[in-house]
């Protein structure tokens, strides 16, 4: 993905190792997966509390490691990147497309009760478990659509989830 080289006049962003972060450093705004590698693992720094859209958009890396601030994963975030794995930690929403096109993501674990799903969150990725936790909110449909995806396991106090769809991909769903 791009990397970003900065005037040293800027005073409204700042730039770590190519990637772009708001002039707090509160925000990173996209990711420069040159110093990483398919195979390498990047971790958000502490002081990161929100990603920009499309922030790892593309980006070639195998995992990405959450701070406990990032609550949120805004819209195409982590559209057609190559990770492989990602635990949410304190993630309380997924934005539409949060994960869309992620088809080498194979491990996504949710820890927090009540997280909130846009559509298409894991459209066309490699996912072939899912477990959701109590009072999870599904916002819209399309959310299970991704070919691999085999099993869903919801928790009873599910929010929102349309029947329809899920019957119509054959998912073997379990409460």
């Amino acid at each position: 993905s791009k990397e970003f080289i900065l005037h040293s006049e800027n005073k409204s962003f700042i730039e770590k190792e190519g990637s772009l972060f708001s002039a707090d450093g509160k925000k990173l705004l996209h990711f420069c997966d040159k110093n990483y590698g398919e195979e390498g693992v990047y971790e958000i720094p502490e002081e990161v509390t929100s990603l920009g859209s499309y922030a790892f958009c593309g980006a070639k890396v195998k995992e990405v490691v959450l701070n406990d601030n990032i609550v949120e994963i805004p819209w195409g975030c982590f559209e057609e990147a190559t990770i492989q794995r990602i635990d949410l930690n304190k993630v309380r929403k997924l934005e539409y497309r949060s994960f869309c096109y992620c088809s080498s993501l194979e491990e996504l674990r949710i820890r927090e009760n009540g997280v909130s799903i846009g559509s298409q969150a894991f459209s066309s990725t490699a996912l072939k478990y899912l477990y959701l936790p109590k009072g999870t909110k599904l916002e819209e449909s399309g959310i299970f659509c991704s070919k691999s995806l085999e099993t869903v396991l919801m928790d009873e106090n599910i929010v929102h989830a349309d029947d329809k769809e899920r019957l119509e991909l054959g998912l073997h769903l379990q409460t």
